[in-house]
């Protein structure tokens, strides 16, 4: 049934990926119905609408992402605009990347990149690690040394996941702790940031002493 499937998708399948307005929900549930099917995944990748690329990346197989593959990817997530290169970035990593640990070492290489799309995804990594691990990292002092000299002029896109770092050295790493609350405070970035009922705020101070909090 999953070669079926390969060969030619269901029209409310085809409907859902070609409309703007499907929901990340429905993309899943599209993925969990087709299984890992790599075949298909590569045939969704090289369409042109990002839904088509979301749903190629959950049912790919993970055996597939050599470092010369992924390097295919992040060429091809290159070509997109911004927007489209932070959705489909972070969702390769959230949903391939994380568990793909043969792959962990070439991130670690992306800090320095003339890429920012690849800047990006090296700090959600390193944040996405110590979230996933409910701990520091050895290297969390390197990091908030670079947070601290380069976050308030930092890209916007980038400043965003280097405050995501922050907040999670903040609230995994108390010997830091107090660092990441200054550094909020000093700067003020996302203090006024709108957030809906139920949420955290990006402030490093509301979102370090919330989730301490929970924790304590």
């Amino acid at each position: 049934m999953r070669r079926t499937m390969a060969k030619t998708l269901d029209p409310a399948v085809r409907q859902a990926l070609d409309s703007p307005t499907t929901l990340m929900g429905k993309l899943r549930e599209i993925a969990k119905r087709i299984g890992t099917d790599q075949e298909l995944a590569e045939r969704l990748w090289q369409e042109a609408n990002v839904n088509s690329k979301l749903v190629a990346i959950l049912i790919m197989d993970r055996k597939s992402l050599t470092p010369d593959y992924l390097e295919r990817l992040l060429v091809d997530i290159e070509t997109l605009d911004r927007a489209e290169q932070g959705k489909v970035g972070e969702w390769l990593l959230a949903n391939q990347l994380m568990a793909a640990k043969k792959l962990h070492p070439s991130m670690d290489g992306w800090l320095e990149s003339r890429s920012l799309m690849r800047r990006r995804l090296f700090w959600s990594f390193k944040a996405r690690l110590m979230r996933q691990q409910k701990s520091s990292t050895a290297e969390a002092e390197r990091l908030l040394r670079l947070i601290e000299r380069d976050l308030g002029g930092a890209d916007p896109d980038l400043q965003w996941v280097m405050n995501y770092c922050a907040a999670m050295i903040g609230i995994y790493d108390p010997e830091r702790r107090q660092r990441c609350l200054d550094l909020g405070e000093r700067l003020g970035l996302y203090l006024d940031y709108p957030v809906p009922k139920g949420c955290t705020s990006p402030y490093l101070p509301e979102w370090i002493g919330s989730q301490v909090a929970k924790a304590s």
